[in-house]
């Protein structure tokens, strides 16, 4: 198998599914979400076997999502961040670091 540089020289890809695309099960499930939320017909008869208990409660809204997408949550910040010395503490630990170290150091050259 190339490595390395040797990439550059064999511009064919490997074996198996492409960084990234998805596999025929995910699209197929997909496919199959698609047509159960947008066919009126198939809606109206999996609400009903969802309403009379003999599905999971969680499977409707995860054949939506399946379907649509997961929706986004937007996330909203108010008021300020304050950090309290923050950036002065992590300073003097840093220094004790490097001081210990240096002190390691000299020790092991003597």
């Amino acid at each position: 198998m190339p490595r390395g540089d040797n990439l550059k020289a064999n511009p064919r890809p490997g074996p198996g599914r492409p960084k990234g695309s998805k596999n025929k099960a995910t699209l197929a499930a997909k496919e199959w979400a698609e047509l159960l939320v947008e066919d009126e017909q198939h809606k109206q008869a999996f609400i009903a076997k969802w309403r009379s208990l003999k599905l999971p409660p969680h499977l409707l809204v995860y054949i939506y999502q399946l379907a649509k997408g997961k929706p986004v949550t937007p996330i909203e910040h108010s008021g300020e961040v304050s950090f309290n010395g923050a950036q002065e503490r992590v300073k003097s630990a840093l220094d004790r670091i490097v001081q210990d170290e240096a002190g390691e150091a000299r020790k092991a050259t003597r």
